[in-house]
Parts: structure tokens; sequence; C-alpha cells
């Protein structure tokens, strides 16, 4: 993970480029099939981008008027303590975080008037619908990430970019990092890989290798027999002999970075005359 100092000057250099204040979101737990069963968390890319290990339902308000920036974070009640176990204070996360400020997420609709004052406040639509209703309902853009014209203005979309495309030493660390767990995986799967095989057991080598690093999968696994079907996400298959492999997937660390590798290989180890010169 990049340090402390890494994101406080990426930080900064945000500051630096926005005219008006921006109120970013890491987005909240999504419902898989119940309110209680929620798919893994993962904060948005932009939130992920300035804060080491996002809290779930955070959100953050850049000023660059003054150069500040406040945190706002779950509240920290008993309740939450008994469900998840003790977590720090504010006090403790302004310090751990190097922001200006720590404000309870409850106080949000109330603080930022406060904050922006007669200003224009910009944001980033994500992909937690319940959390971009609360942006949009904030700063009355009409935020919308599923859509490129919406998903939040011009300007707020050029200083991210400009920031994200250009890596920092730590940062390309961070991809280099994923890329070696992900060849890791690539040499796990090939050692098991064998007539008889189903795909469900070689995607449980991928989860398994990149859980022992830290890891989980970028994106869906992609690993079928039928290569032919884009992005064939069904693990349903069993190798047979003149089967050829293909394997779509890449680790990300949590920092959010990650590598995307490709490849295929024959299910006995042995490429066909046919197979090689299609693959050559």
């Amino acid at each position: 993970m990049p340090s402390l100092a890494h994101f406080q000057e990426r930080r900064r250099e945000f500051l630096g480029r926005l005219k008006s204040p921006a109120l970013l979101f890491a987005g909240g737990y999504r419902a898989r099939a119940t309110p209680f069963g929620d798919y893994t968390y993962r904060a948005d890319s932009n939130f992920l981008f300035f804060f080491a290990d996002p809290e779930p339902g955070s959100a953050a308000f850049f000023d660059p008027d003054d150069g500040t920036v406040t945190l706002f974070l779950p509240e920290r009640t008993l309740e939450s303590t008994l469900w998840e176990g003790e977590i720090p204070g504010f006090p403790e996360m302004q310090e751990a975080t190097g922001v200006d400020s720590v404000f309870g997420i409850a106080r949000l609709e109330e603080r930022i008037p406060q904050l922006a004052g007669d200003r224009r406040v910009l944001s980033v639509g994500v992909f937690d619908s319940r959390t971009t209703s609360r942006a949009r309902q904030i700063t009355g853009l009409p935020l919308d990430p599923y859509s490129p014209e919406h998903i939040a203005p011009a300007e707020l979309v050029d200083a991210l970019a400009e920031l994200r495309a250009v890596k920092r030493p730590e940062e390309i660390e961070e991809i280099r990092r994923a890329g070696d767990i992900t060849r890791e995986t690539f040499f796990a799967l090939l050692h098991g890989t064998r007539p008889g095989v189903t795909e469900e057991e070689l995607s449980g080598t991928v989860w398994g290798t990149y859980a022992r690093n830290g890891a989980v999968p970028g994106y869906p696994v992609i690993l079928s027999v039928r290569g032919e079907i884009l992005h064939n996400l069904h693990h349903r298959g069993i190798l047979r002999e003149g089967d050829l492999l293909l394997v779509d997937t890449g680790a990300e660390v949590p920092s959010g970075y990650g590598a995307d590798v490709t490849r295929a290989w024959p299910a006995n180890g042995r490429f066909t005359p046919e197979q090689r010169a299609v693959h050559e």
C-alpha cells in the first residue's frame, strides 16, 4: 500500500487542479440477496486514489480555496462495535489519514453547505446507487456513473484523469506487485491443467492464489475451454483431450491497482499442429 505521504501529496495535487470544491464518495455496501448479505466491499476508484483502505460509506470534501480536506466517516456506535468490532475514533482517523478534520457522515447534508457557502460543489457518480442519489441531492448535479455525459462535470473528470494517467513510483510498485501475483497464479494454473479437471476447480486455484497473496480478482474470472465465446464467465466445463484452455484474469491488490493477462494453452500440455499454427 502506498504511504501516507504519497496520498497526502496526491490530494495536494488534486486541490491544485480544482477551481471549485469537490465532494468524492467511497460508496457503500451493495446487497447481494438480502439487506444483510452484501457483496464484498470495494471503494470507488477515484476515492481509493486518495485514501488507503477507505471505509464503506465515507466521503471527502476537497476545498481548493483553503487547501483543506474534510473526511466524513460512519458514526462509531455501540451497535457497530458489537457487529464489526472496535473501530478507531475520529481523532485517530484524522491522524491516520492526514486530513484536516473528520465528521460523521450523518452530518454531510448539514456540513457541506457550511463548507461550500455559495460555491458550486463538484462530484462523481459511483456504482452504489444510494450514494449517487445522495450526491445528486447535495450537489444538484445529474450524476449517473453509467452515462459518459453525466458521470461527473467535465472539469472534475479532467482533473482526476490528469492525475491518474501519470503513475508515481509507489503506484508503479503496486502494479508490479499485482503483476507478480498474477504471474504466480498462471503458473499454478499451468501445473493444475490436465484432462478431466473442471473449470470450476481451476477457477478456485485463481481465487486461492490471489487470496494467499492478499489480493482479489480485479474483474470476473474468465476461464473456459469455450474460448470462442468472448468473456465466457461460466465455469461448467470439463477439460478433455484436445481442448485449449483460455484464461483471462488479473490480480487486484488492496490499493486498487491490478493486472490483466490473457493466455491459452492445451489441456494435455501439447499443441496439435493446427492449434500451434493458430496460437503462433
